[in-house]
């Protein structure tokens, strides 16, 4: 094989270059040493006078310049060396070129080993060597006599325009390589038939990784992509994925369809009633407004209203009980309960706080029978002080038509008159003097002057301690009432 190498130069390889301009002095290179030491060529190298670790040396046998800057050559790996030493069943990484016995130039790696010899096998070996940072044609290699030996046979077996006529050249695989890219690749197994047997078709079917990067497998049928495959673990699907629906009420680790959930979903709510803040029913819901329904059009519900224990005839609904479900016409048509304006009461079901109501029944509102008590404050003895109005300018007739009337000297006195008393002038049937005495049977009288305005004292006596009865007049509505939110009553139907 050949192999590229770009060596470091020794210090003591230096010392055999030109130390002038120009290019009088030539180094040739005459062996080459292997090692089996493996380590980054660094400045450290330009010390060495020898491999880390030399295994073996053999003379240079095939070679030539093939630049100014550029030299290849050739040795054969053998069992022994011209010291006796052998390499065998040793990784060689390390590999010398020596001028003589001058250590001329390293080359190794800390990566890897370049090869490792086996007994018995001879290993030709053949390096192009740069030296472009040398003055030029300063190289030249100096070869053994045996000019046929492998290394020497290799180079000129190399050297050929087409040393193998055998092989498909890289014109050839470039060529080709339209051609390699419509093939199979090797699978490892053997594959399943693309179709063509009974009941199918022959369609083409191709499955390889997506082109994404994403490691998912794809399918594709006569070309036409359809796909990722899913795996065992996790699978991701994409599009509509479907599944068959399976029988109402499994209840396995077999996959549910979206009918085989919404039917579910769907039987486990049906004449569930829910209260939400909105103006129109949701959808699968009816609004509680004792709407008389086709039993067809609605069999689920229909089927719950059987099954729930409050349904009644249609005459008993109408009748107050419209919390229940009526039967409709009892043929084709039920009707839903009746819920707008009305409070819930739970059941009473035997408890005895509500007894003997029925379900779904409407009951009227009432308060507990009682009373109100009503008082005033007791106030203690005390009077009341009264007056009266001024009578104004007037005058007092007298009429005595049965009895005499003595009166006393100076005159009958008129309370609060400024000049009381009878005058006798104008006193009809001989009331004028003091003498007079007595008066005819009828139509005697005496005249009383006029008093004058004044007022008359009123007198008003205590009454006691006493209390006052009090009415107390009725409040409120037609209803009972707690505060509300008002909200849609619905029952699921489908």
């Amino acid at each position: 094989m050949t192999v590229s190498l770009n060596p470091k130069i020794t210090k003591a390889g230096l010392a055999l270059l030109p130390t002038s301009a120009g290019t009088g002095v030539s180094v040739a290179i005459t062996h080459i040493a292997i090692g089996t030491s493996l380590y980054a060529l660094d400045e450290s190298v330009r010390d060495f006078v020898m491999l880390k670790n030399e295994v073996a040396r053999y003379a240079v046998s095939s070679g030539s310049k093939i630049s100014s800057t550029t030299i290849q050559l050739g040795v054969t790996i053998t069992d022994t060396d011209m010291a006796d030493r052998t390499p065998n069943g040793k990784a060689i990484g390390e590999i010398g070129f020596y001028s003589n016995n001058t250590l001329f130039a390293v080359w190794s790696q800390d990566t890897a080993t370049l090869f490792t010899k086996s007994a018995g096998i001879d290993v030709p070996l053949a390096y192009s060597l740069d030296v472009s940072y040398l003055p030029a044609d300063s190289m030249s290699v100096v070869v053994t006599s045996d000019t046929q030996g492998m290394a020497s046979l290799i180079l000129q077996h190399e050297a050929k325009t087409d040393p193998h006529p055998q092989y498909a050249t890289d014109t050839d695989l470039a060529a080709l390589s339209t051609v390699v890219g419509t093939k199979q690749p090797n699978l490892g197994f053997t594959p399943v038939q693309q179709g063509g047997v009974t009941g199918q078709g022959s369609n083409k079917i191709a499955i390889g990784l997506a082109s994404d990067g994403s490691g998912a497998l794809k399918v594709s049928i006569d070309g036409v992509d359809k796909g990722g495959i899913a795996l065992l673990q996790s699978p991701a699907f994409s599009g509509v994925p479907t599944v068959p629906t399976a029988v109402a009420g499994t209840a396995t680790d077999q996959a549910a369809s979206t009918a085989f959930v919404a039917a579910a979903i769907s039987a486990s709510l049906v004449g569930q009633i829910v209260w939400e803040p909105r103006t129109t029913a949701r959808a699968g819901y009816l609004k509680l407004n004792g709407a008389l329904l086709k039993r067809t059009d609605y069999p689920a519900l229909w089927a719950y209203a059987q099954a729930s224990g409050a349904l009644v005839a249609d005459s008993v609904w109408s009748a107050s009980s419209w919390g229940c479900f009526s039967s409709g016409d009892g043929v084709t048509t039920f009707r839903l309960p009746e819920l707008r304006g009305e409070s819930i009461r739970c059941w009473d079901d035997s408890r005895g706080i509500d007894a003997s109501r029925a379900i779904g029944t409407w009951q009227d509102g009432q308060n507990v029978s009682h009373t109100h008590a009503a008082s005033a404050t007791a106030v203690s003895d005390h009077t009341h002080t009264a007056y009266t109005d001024a009578q104004g300018y007037h005058t007092h007739g007298v009429n005595d038509p049965t009895h005499a009337h003595a009166f006393p000297p100076g005159g009958v006195g008129q309370a609060g008159g400024d000049n009381g008393g009878i005058t006798a002038a104008s006193a009809p049937n001989g009331y004028g003097s003091r003498s007079a005495q007595s008066t005819s049977a009828a139509g005697t009288g005496v005249s009383i002057a006029a008093a004058g305005l004044h007022s008359h004292n009123v007198g008003v006596n205590a009454a006691g301690g006493h209390s006052h009865t009090l009415t107390v007049a009725a409040a409120g509505g037609t209803e009972v009432r707690v505060r509300s939110v008002a909200m849609l009553a619905m029952i699921r139907a489908y």
